[in-house]
């Protein structure tokens, strides 16, 4: 694979070209189910809370300390109770004690490493299936109900869906909103922006990334709407079971090109046929996690931290949470690298570890 004429690894999905290749049959778990699609996870989530209280009861939740902030942040308006209880991708799920009647739990398969959870849990729980939603644990999941936001995974510039493994009522259909129907149109213009960027074309990159941001906040603000139609006819059109065998391919490769005697680890998944989100890197500093990244940057090699908790929305966050933040790099492995670039983000992480 030669290099394309401006390179980069990792950020923000551009909008690929579909001219080459065809979507082929990758039924999702919800479709016998009829998923409820949402812009975003975080509305997808704020939409079943508010139905689990009209029709479950539900009144407290209780989420992972280890866990997007900005996602928290958003529950907190639903009017149930919040609460953490220790879960991060370190350590087997363990359900948490005092669960009591109208409680709620989410459950997170962290970076897509998790098997199936066979825990069993006394409410109703919530798995958010985000890191890897074609999985063989979102297939097997006994849970009341499960989300997953697509656009981790998958070049949409929203789009979210909602489903019961156990055949529980769903809410009722959200309209789409303005707002959405905006951040839509803003992401959609940032990925085709970056699209040309990428082959070449005169364009800087705050061409996009001012489109990328502005429709991030449109994201974020604003009652529950559902996805425009038509980010389901793009879902529809992409090789989804063809990409993410590309991702379980270039993650076994580039795991196998980390230097792992450098003060740093590999998370590994909890089953074979798990396919995570990125490789993991958990470093024994903070300081020098934050030097290589720095490095890796200076490289144009984009790291994603899954997830900064200094300054959290809820108490009782545990110090291993805010550690992990702190000392944790994930290195993108989805359809858009081959070896060429493997390679060149090896070479890269080595040169940062040296430099670090």
């Amino acid at each position: 694979m030669s290099d394309p004429p401006r390179w980069e690894y990792g950020s923000e999905f551009h909008l690929p070209s579909l001219a080459q290749g065809r979507a082929e049959p990758a039924p999702p778990p919800w479709a016998a189910s009829e998923g409820l699609p949402y812009a975003s996870g975080r509305d997808a989530l704020r939409g079943l809370l508010a139905h689990g209280r009209r029709v479950h009861g539900w009144r407290r939740l209780l989420t992972p300390d280890y866990f997007c902030q900005e996602v928290v942040q958003a529950l907190v308006t639903t009017g149930l109770e919040l609460r953490v209880y220790p879960d991060d991708p370190t350590r087997p799920f363990e359900p948490p004690p005092g669960l009591r009647e109208g409680d709620v739990l989410l459950y997170v398969n962290f970076l897509g490493l998790r098997a199936a959870r066979s825990s069993a849990v006394s409410c109703h729980v919530i798995e958010d299936h985000t890191h890897d939603p074609w999985s063989a644990a979102a297939r097997r999941s006994e849970a009341a109900y499960c989300v997953a936001s697509l656009r981790k995974t998958l070049p949409l510039p929203l789009g979210s869906t909602l489903w019961s493994p156990g055949g529980l009522p769903l809410p009722p259909p959200p309209p789409l909103t303005p707002v959405r129907q905006r951040a839509a149109t803003f992401k959609l213009a940032a990925m085709s922006l970056k699209a040309l960027y990428l082959e070449g074309l005169p364009l800087s990159k705050s061409a996009f990334r001012e489109l990328a941001l502005g429709g991030e906040e449109w994201i974020a603000e604003g009652p529950v709407s559902s996805a425009p139609r038509w980010v389901e006819e793009l879902l529809a059109a992409l090789p989804v079971g063809a990409w993410r065998l590309q991702r379980q391919r270039n993650h076994e490769a580039l795991r196998g090109l980390v230097p792992v005697d450098r003060g740093l680890r590999v998370l590994r998944a909890e089953a074979a046929d798990a396919v995570p989100l990125c490789v993991p890197l958990v470093f024994d500093s903070a300081r020098v996690r934050d030097r290589v990244r720095r490095a890796l940057l200076e490289r144009a090699v984009y790291p994603t931290v899954l997830w900064p908790l200094e300054r959290p929305v809820l108490e009782g966050v545990s110090e291993r949470a805010v550690s992990l933040g702190q000392r944790i790099l994930c290195l993108p492995c989805d359809w858009r690298y081959g070896p060429a670039d493997l390679a060149r983000v090896a070479e890269a992480l080595a040169a940062s570890l040296e430099a670090a």
